[in-house]
Order: C-alpha cells, then structure tokens, then sequence
C-alpha cells in the first residue's frame, strides 16, 4: 500500500496560543527564513516542504530548528562546510505555518508562506507592526547580515577603525523595516542582483546593536558582544603601542576576527561553534 494522502481540513486550522518566549522565537525564526530560507509548494498545493542552508560554523543554528520543529540535517555534497536543514512531514509543516504566521514579511517568502496557507486551509494573518527590538531583525541578520571592522591602518595606528553592519536582499522594499527603525542608507549592488542596508554611524551602529544585537544566535553574536568595547576602547585611543590599554585593543582584534567563524583560516584562535572544529582546534594545539 502507499503513503496515506494528505487530507486538508474542511475548516480553516485555529491556530494555538503562544507563550512570549514561543512567540521571541517564530519571530527570529521568520526573520531566519525570510533571509535564507525556502518554502516549496508542490503544483498540486497538497505538499509542502522548508529548506535552509548553513555554513558548518553555524550548524548550531538548524540543530536548533531540528530540536525545536523536527526534520533532518544533511550535507550538501556539492558545496564544502554546508549543510542542510529539510522539514516536510505535514504535521511538522502545519505547526511551522502557526507559528510563522504574522511574521513571515520577506516578498519572495510571502509569495510562498501564503501558498503554504492555502494547502493547510490556515487563514493568511498580515505581517505585524515591528518594533526595533524585534528578534525577526536578529534572524535575518543571522542569516543574511554581516558586521564588519574597517581594518585597513588598525594594526599601524587604528585611528581610521569603523564598524559598519549590513544586511543583503534581493528585494529593496524588503529593507525598509531596518532603514525605517535604524536610519543608514540602501544601496544596489550592481552586478549582484541585489540590495545592502547599511550603517556606519556610531549612533546607528550602538542603537542596533542595544535593540536586536544580544537576540543573535548565529557567530554574528561574537561580534555583536563586542561593538561597545570597541567604540570604549577607541574612545581611549587603546590602538596605539604606548596606550596602557594596547593589551586589550590586541584581546579585541583577536577576538573580533578569530571568533569560531574563521576556523578553516590558518591560526585561526577562535571557539569554533562545531564539535569537529572544536575537536580541529585542540588537534592544533597537541601538535
């Protein structure tokens, strides 16, 4: 006999009451799917299924999802230090639908998430007002945002150092909530096929970094923790050799670019998220 065939409900699903934590947790997960994620509606609309991919370093992050919504954790063979996240079962993917509802904003994942609505009979809700402190900028940060250190002269002087963090999407109006909240500016990045929201400001930079920086989950979490000491830290002019405050500045930098991320860059002396890097770093050491 085959597989049972999916009956869709005659009546529209109620959805059921989330908890603050629960409702902290769809929300960074909607802003995780929007960024990275993938939802494939079968043609016949009686099927659906969630894809998410990730470098190694951040495997922690569909750990996470597979002990929260089930599904598996595959490697993909085509692409070095990736993996996959693949959820389907159609119980999973009714209980992912509740739970992303009123979050999922993203154009191209709206377009998907609404098709997911039609197949479980689940009332599409609007995606809610977000405020800055909404952990759905932690998720797509986690997924699609960078936090860079403008290290050109650091080692020299470390007078021209800046921060800037950025956050890539296809579509420009699906950056109008972090330009909205976080002022910065959006560019195109031509030959890309892409839009980047950006802040450099000191002001901008701390704002976010107070509003959604601690609700990171990914290795972007290191460099977060470490925005406020690095504007303490140039406040006191740290990067130069004679500073009393050299030795901490040297501590900042270390921890700024070896931090779990850069494991497969050689001397890397960051706490790789992974227990194989984990295990490839004390190798290091006994050799």
């Amino acid at each position: 006999m085959g597989a049972k065939r999916f009956e869709r409900s005659k009546i529209p699903l109620l959805p059921p009451i989330f908890n603050q934590e629960e409702i902290e947790f769809n929300s960074w997960l909607a802003g995780f799917i929007d960024g990275d994620g993938y939802i494939y509606v079968s043609k016949k609309r009686d099927c659906c299924n969630l894809q998410l991919k990730q470098a190694e370093w951040n495997i922690h992050l569909l750990e996470l999802l597979k002990n929260k919504l089930g599904g598996g954790i595959y490697r993909v063979k085509e692409t070095k230090n990736t993996y996959v996240y693949h959820l389907s079962k159609h119980a999973a993917m009714i209980n992912l639908t509740h739970c992303l509802n009123g979050h999922i904003r993203a154009t191209s994942r709206s377009d998907q998430f609404k098709g997911m609505c039609q197949v479980y009979n689940i009332d599409y809700i609007q995606p809610i007002k977000l405020e800055p402190n909404d952990y759905y900028f932690a998720g797509f940060i986690d997924a699609d945002g960078s936090l860079f250190l403008n290290n050109k002269k650091e080692k020299e002087s470390g007078s021209s150092s800046s921060i800037r963090i950025e956050v890539a999407a296809k579509f420009e109006n699906d950056l109008d909530d972090f330009h909205n909240l976080f002022n910065g500016s959006v560019r195109h990045r031509e030959g890309k096929g892409c839009y980047k929201w950006i802040i450099q400001s000191k002001k901008d930079i701390l704002f976010a970094e107070k509003s959604f920086g601690r609700n990171l989950k990914s290795n972007k979490l290191i460099r977060s923790s470490l925005i406020k000491l690095f504007f303490e830290l140039k406040e006191k002019n740290a990067y130069k050799t004679e500073s009393p405050f050299f030795a901490d500045w040297q501590k900042f930098m270390s921890d700024w670019f070896d931090n779990g991320a850069d494991i497969y860059r050689k001397n890397c002396v960051g706490i790789p998220y992974t227990a194989k890097a984990r295990n490839a770093k004390n190798e290091e050491k006994d050799t």
